[in-house]
């Protein structure tokens, strides 16, 4: 149970990290632009969690919002908005072919399984809004 609720939210997060470095979607042209800037955004993601408390991470699988959270699932919200716009049906090939990219901490499993995710071309995007 408890791998399935941390595998939840980290789904989750990672579908809410398809957006931008700088928060400016509309200044992305092409798909490439959409997966590089996605494995930026889900770079944040980890480094984020990895910076939290496990109480902290804790009361986040509970539902708590955090503002860092919120405004990276902004952010991913109008990244994908501007996927679908370009027409990136292979976005998920191409963020799966950037996870090399990713760092996470070996040590925490709940980041491991992000970077684990995207290396599996996991469409997370779709899992948030499911």
């Amino acid at each position: 149970m408890r791998r399935s609720a941390a595998l939840l939210i980290t789904v989750a997060l990672v579908a809410a990290a398809c957006g931008d470095d700088n928060g400016d979607a509309t200044s992305l042209d092409s798909c490439e632009d959409v997966a590089d800037a996605t494995i930026a955004l889900v770079q944040d993601v980890i480094d984020e969690l990895e910076s939290m408390s496990p109480s902290d991470v804790g009361a986040l699988t509970q539902g708590e919002e955090f503002p860092a959270f919120v405004e990276i699932e902004q952010r991913g919200i109008d990244l994908g908005m501007k996927a679908e716009e370009l027409g990136c049906s292979d976005i998920d090939a191409l963020v799966q072919e950037r996870a090399d990219r990713l760092e996470a901490d070996p040590a925490n499993g709940f980041t491991q399984l992000i970077v684990e995710g995207t290396r599996n071309g996991e469409d997370v995007m779709a899992r948030l809004f499911r």
